[in-house]
């Protein structure tokens, strides 16, 4: 196996994994494919893996979420992965801050959307809680028809 890339770039393939780069771009830098970049650094480093990072696996099993709704707020462009199926793990902290229950502040359960419970989405459909354009058109119909 030729390691002139090695010799060459050293420390700096894992340096530019470890940062986020894809084993395209690191590969387009230094002139070597991504296949190459790839057993370079499982040579040197066991892993081709970026370094802090968490499988897509290791995200839900510490969330209250599913793999839908990753693929939902990562589309939004709400999340983003560092490379296919690599997370951050300051991910955990986005999801978790968005899984809160709007009434309560506690977390949402992994069959629920908004609501942690039935008393919160009781109370959560109450005027108070809508939106100020609803509330606005609710009391214009009821002007209209009050006459």
């Amino acid at each position: 196996m030729d390691d002139t890339c090695w010799e060459v770039y050293g420390g700096y393939l894992k340096q530019r994994r470890d940062a986020g780069a894809s084993l395209k771009k690191i590969g387009d830098e230094v002139g070597c494919t991504k296949q190459r970049i790839h057993k370079i650094l499982v040579k040197h480093y066991g892993t081709a893996d970026s370094e802090g990072t968490l499988s897509t696996s290791q995200l839900l099993k510490q969330l209250t979420c599913s793999s839908e709704t990753l693929h939902n707020l990562r589309k939004e462009k709400v999340i983003s992965w560092v490379s296919w199926g690599k997370w951050k793990p300051e991910t955990i902290d986005i999801i978790l801050e968005l899984r809160k229950c709007k009434i309560c502040g506690q977390q949402v359960g992994k069959n629920r959307r908004t609501y942690c419970s039935e008393a919160c989405a009781v109370e959560g459909k109450k005027f108070k809680y809508w939106p100020e354009w609803r509330r606005k058109a609710q009391c214009e119909r009821t002007r209209h028809w009050r006459g």
